[in-house]
């Protein structure tokens, strides 16, 4: 029984820590695009030229709506099954990603949606409600 216990309670700090360096950086990642200038924007970041402005905000007020959901929900415990919903929900967004990074080049931050995905899963298969063993 207490095995079983240790595992739940490393699961839990595992699940924690997930979801703070996903909120982390869907935080900084989604300011970033809804708050910077456009002129510092597209210095910052070219491959969003090809992209509308008012698509590239949306994507920015997503990722920070994505930041909260990772977090608020569990940290409050009110409705903690919003917690994997927003995990499942940062995946289009982290595609969209993978196929802009993929068609730059630039594989270290392909490799960083890779990882920020499989979090992003693992956050959403630890925090799904347990079923009552029969």
């Amino acid at each position: 029984m207490t095995r079983k216990l240790d595992l739940n309670i490393d699961l839990n700090k595992a699940a924690w820590a997930a979801q703070i360096a996903l909120a982390f950086i869907f935080a900084l990642a989604g300011g970033f695009k809804a708050f910077v200038a456009p002129a510092a924007l597209l210095a910052k970041a070219p491959d969003l030229a090809a992209l509308p402005l008012p698509f590239v905000r949306f994507i920015g007020i997503a990722e920070l709506a994505a930041a909260a959901g990772l977090i608020l929900p569990s940290l409050t415990r009110i409705a903690p099954k919003l917690t994997p919903l927003a995990a499942l929900c940062v995946l289009p967004i982290l595609a969209g990603a993978f196929v802009v990074d993929l068609r730059s080049g630039h594989l270290a931050s392909l490799m960083l949606v890779i990882v920020c995905a499989a979090l992003a899963v693992f956050v959403a298969r630890a925090r799904l409600p347990r079923q009552a063993a029969a």
